[in-house]
């Protein structure tokens, strides 16, 4: 059980590493349900000049063109290659 106010609430949680992992607890009546998902496939947008020029970066190291995603730049192999 969860403290009052805690009733129906919903977390989104997000763990880098090999991959990343993607998982969603959802708090109804006092009682939490975990809903687990892979999120290492999204394809993530230049939304600024910084995650433009790493994008072209990453795509130059790695030889690649086309769509990055995610986990191509935030884990696993990606980590090296963002320090």
């Amino acid at each position: 059980m969860f403290r009052k106010g805690m009733e129906d609430r919903r977390f989104l949680l997000v763990g880098p590493g090999t991959g990343l992992g993607v998982c969603q607890i959802a708090i109804k009546h006092g009682h939490a349900f975990v809903l687990s998902s892979e999120g290492g496939h999204i394809g993530i947008e230049a939304y600024d000049p910084r995650i433009e020029r790493l994008q072209k970066f990453i795509r130059k190291e790695r030889n690649t063109e086309g769509i990055l995603s995610v986990e191509h730049i935030f884990c696993g192999l990606g980590i090296p290659l963002i320090y």
